[in-house]
């Protein structure tokens, strides 16, 4: 993701605000996410079919003690662009729902996407009861 990416280009997210709001903020980050070549942080499987659909996981230096110069750049980019997709996952959530949210920087956007389906993205009767009068009044 560029450094001059712009997170005014999010607005157009619904405000997550519970599983009412939590499919359709789901397809909307996860079309920014697409778009921004970020899909792989919440990613947790491989896939050699779908390059774009695999996971990226934090590089490790081969000793840990004394990474080189070139681990430690892929280790630091690899934590920046986790954490801009932290920040996009997190950019339109209510002040109740961010409340979920860790703020430290250890917790991955995995973390983080996990810690949303987990509460939101159930597929109970309750649920499907909640995404089909969405539909209704789409209609």
């Amino acid at each position: 993701m560029p450094s001059s990416f712009d997170m005014g280009k999010l607005d157009h997210i619904p405000e997550l605000t519970g599983p009412d709001t939590y499919f359709a903020w789901k397809c909307e980050v996860t079309y920014v996410l697409g778009i921004e070549d970020q899909w792989c942080h919440i990613m947790d499987t491989v896939d050699l079919d779908d390059i774009l659909g695999s996971a990226s996981y934090k590089p490790v230096a081969v000793n840990p003690t004394v990474p080189t110069a070139a681990e430690t750049m892929s280790i630091q980019e690899w934590l920046i662009n986790n954490l801009k997709v932290k920040a996009i996952i997190t950019r339109q959530l209510s002040v109740t729902v961010q409340q979920l949210m860790s703020t430290s920087h250890k917790v991955t956007a995995l973390d983080a996407w996990k810690t949303l389906e987990d509460h939101f993205g159930r597929n109970d009767m309750g649920s499907q009861h909640v995404v089909h009068q969405s539909l209704y009044t789409l209609q």
